[in-house]
């Protein structure tokens, strides 16, 4: 989508009513626009429980960015799974398919690293 496309969306979101179909809305655009501009989306979520949501998305999308540091129990579901479905990292794949927080999880992590190759 290009910049007129998502300040239209913007412009949509700030009078959506439903407001869990606009934190769904919030969250893939975090993950369209860059860095700079997530602030201004997540200030379209009212302050709460769904702009907390938003904010551990870009948390979570700024540890993607930078290769994530830790173990996956520190890491979000969302995270585990994205990995889990892109990463192109055996040892990342290995490590969630022993490790991921859910069946779903490991079993994804453990088709893709046999699916690229491995074991």
């Amino acid at each position: 989508m290009d910049e007129r496309g998502l300040a239209l969306l913007r412009d949509a979101l700030a009078e959506e009513p439903d407001r869990g179909m606009a934190l769904a809305v919030v969250l893939r655009a975090l993950e369209a626009v860059g860095a700079s501009e997530r602030q201004e989306w997540i200030e379209l979520v009212p302050p709460g429980q769904d702009r907390e949501h938003a904010e551990a998305r870009v948390r979570d999308l700024d540890s993607l960015a930078g290769g994530p540091t830790g173990v996956p129990d520190d890491w979000s579901d969302w995270m585990q799974q994205r990995l889990a479905a892109t990463s192109p990292d055996l040892a990342m794949l290995d490590l969630l398919a022993r490790a991921g927080r859910t069946k779903r999880i490991r079993r994804m992590a453990a088709e893709r690293r046999q699916a690229m190759g491995g074991p």
